[in-house]
């Protein structure tokens, strides 16, 4: 079986913030699961870094 992958659109501008975009359905050693895809960002005066 192939993994359901569900994203929606998210706009994060505080530093430190974090959220939940997206999700990915599939099985693992037989058992079916649910990954959580989160993105965090960092600001750093100017700099903006995103973390998957």
């Amino acid at each position: 079986m192939k993994g359901k992958l569900h994203i929606k659109s998210i706009y994060l501008k505080e530093d430190n913030e974090v959220e939940e975009f997206g999700t990915l359905d599939d099985i693992y050693e037989g058992q079916p699961i649910k990954i959580r895809i989160q993105a965090g960002i960092h600001i750093e005066d100017v700099d903006k870094e995103i973390v998957l």
